[in-house]
Order: structure tokens, then sequence, then C-alpha cells
């Protein structure tokens, strides 16, 4: 199914994405030196494999068993679901299964964020928490509040955010991080519901 395009896959139906591959990539001291904010980007597509990649070391699974991933959660609780918007349309990330779920055929770039360059973008990331995973551990941790989850999300989104950003530097593509997304209109895009909230984006593309 890798060889279809995303434009071509029916809302509501998986595309599986190729294994990540990083033959290119440079060494990751050179990543860290080259890591930097880009808000400026070329109207062109990244490669399917790229999309691959950037998925996978946003939050996919490292470790069969158990199911771990790249980027590290408070308690495990794994909450942060990351999400796609494309030219293609919106996309679920599926780490179980290393694919897409199709949610929205139409191109919503520019329900990414409020910043211009984000709608030329190729592809822009969306992490969402999701509160209902976020749970007390019993003997290990006391009983948690809204407070407590909207603070954990945000620093376990961090952990997703970087290593793309890192992804990105060894790669020679651009990424910057956004506080400035429009949380109303992509929670009622990709039907949210009271128990699930956007915290930030992230946009990726080839830099002008």
């Amino acid at each position: 199914m890798t060889s279809e395009k995303l434009s071509e896959v029916t809302v509501g139906k998986e595309f599986s994405l190729p294994e990540p591959k990083f033959e290119n990539s440079i060494d990751l001291f050179s990543a860290f030196k080259n890591r930097k904010t880009t808000k400026s980007f070329k109207n062109e597509p990244i490669s399917l494999q790229k999309i691959a990649n950037i998925f996978w070391v946003s939050g996919g699974y490292n470790r069969k068993d158990p199911n771990m991933r790249t980027a590290p959660s408070t308690m495990n609780w794994q909450e942060i679901e990351v999400y796609g918007i494309l030219k293609e349309g919106i996309f679920k990330y599926l780490p179980e299964s290393h694919s897409l779920l199709k949610i929205n055929g139409d191109d919503l770039r520019k329900i990414a964020g409020f910043q211009e360059y984000v709608h030329e973008a190729p592809l822009s990331l969306v992490y969402v928490a999701n509160f209902e995973k976020m749970q007390a551990v019993p003997g290990k941790f006391r009983d948690i509040n809204e407070q407590d989850r909207v603070f954990f999300s945000a620093t376990d989104t961090a952990f997703n955010a970087e290593n793309v950003y890192l992804y990105c530097a060894g790669e020679g593509l651009g990424c910057v991080v956004r506080a400035g997304v429009d949380r109303d209109t992509i929670a009622e895009e990709l039907k949210l519901g009271d128990s699930k909230q956007v915290v930030l984006g992230q946009t990726v593309g080839v830099p002008k």
C-alpha cells in the first residue's frame, strides 16, 4: 500500500508507511550543531520516506516488547497523539502499525497555524494530549488534576517535538514548533471531544 499516493487514500482508511530509514542523515553531533528554527519554507512536497521518518521519530514504537516509543512520557502514559496536516488531507499517526489514518481529504493547511509560512509548508504536525490516559498510578503517583495534565502533556510534547527538530537538522529540512495554532478549529476538524486537547503545532518543510 505504500506505493499509493496519500491523496488516493479514502477517508477512514489506513495508509501503511514505509519503515524508517536514515541512510542519508548526518551524525548526531552535527545534527545538534545544525538544529535551528526555520520560518520560511518552499511550497514543495517532501518524500514519503521522510514523512514516514518524521512520524516515527515524533512518537513511533522503537521497542516491540514492551511497546515503547521514541519519545518518553510521564509515567509511560503515552498520551500524546500525533496528527499531520498535509496538502493531501489530515492524517492521524498510528504508532502500533506505523501507518496513517486519513481523517479528512481536503487541503486544510491554513488551519494548522496563524502564520502565513505554515500555509505553504508541506507538513504541519499537531500534538494532541489524550487526558483519559493520564491517570494516577497506584503507589507511584498522587491523584492528578487538570493543571497537572496540562503541565505534563506539554512537557511530554516537548520531547516529541525535539526529536523532530533533530531529525530535520540531520536531513536538511526546516522545522519550527509553534504555540500559535487554531485549537478550536483543529479540535473540530479532528473531532477530538472533551477528553483531548491540542498542545502544540510543528511545521516541517524544505527551507527557502
